[in-house]
């Protein structure tokens, strides 16, 4: 059975969808540039809208930005 939080999130996902959209490998390839901003204060969401989407939208690729965004706040 699918919860209805989850459907909730796939039609927000279908809604908000754009015709060309950053992808996986494509944030991959500037996670560390990106994770460096955000650490440095700078807005991503206004900075890089094209990658905020992506964030929105790929669970696996937000769960690995705030992973590597939390590790970088960490005192060493």
């Amino acid at each position: 059975m699918i919860d209805n939080k989850r459907i909730s999130e796939w039609l927000a996902t279908v809604t908000t969808t754009e015709d060309e959209e950053i992808d996986c490998d494509s944030l991959g390839a500037v996670i560390e540039k990106v994770v460096e901003a955000a650490a440095a204060g700078t807005d991503v969401r206004v900075l890089l809208p094209e990658i905020a989407l992506h964030l929105d939208h790929c669970p696996d690729c937000r769960d690995w930005y705030e992973t590597l965004l939390a590790l970088t706040r960490e005192p060493a």
